[in-house]
């Protein structure tokens, strides 16, 4: 089953590669990110996440039809895997954790074909 996270999101489409030729700033120019600039007052309560995750065990429902995880990584094992792997070096304390919600059919055609979602989005209903 695809979940999504409830915040929204603007869609990125990378249609082109940089240009050839691009002016970049002196390499001793250093850029000031007020956000980054912390006072001596700020404590680590106040700072917001940078980093969002979002898991749901009906995630693990994820599997292709054909059941050959060989030919298509994602699958529940993988997203297990990464999981666990993020639960064991402690990341996920670090992030914001997102509720997650089924995708909406704009949001599966956002990432596969109309085809695909005929196909295989109808089944979301039935979960």
């Amino acid at each position: 089953s695809l979940y999504w996270p409830h915040q929204s999101h603007q869609r990125v489409i990378r249609t082109r590669s940089l240009p050839t030729s691009i002016s970049l700033p002196p390499t001793s120019y250093v850029p000031t990110i007020p956000s980054l600039s912390l006072s001596s007052s700020t404590t680590a309560d106040k700072l917001c996440f940078t980093t969002g995750l979002a898991y749901d065990s009906q995630m693990l429902k994820h599997q292709c039809v054909c059941e050959d995880n060989s030919r298509h990584p994602e699958h529940a094992g993988r997203i297990q895997s990464i999981w666990s792997r993020l639960q064991e070096r402690e990341l996920t304390s670090q992030c914001e954790l997102i509720s997650s919600r089924k995708a909406t059919h704009e949001e599966l055609l956002s990432v596969h074909s109309e085809n695909h979602v005929s196909m295989f989005g109808n089944k979301l209903d039935n979960r």
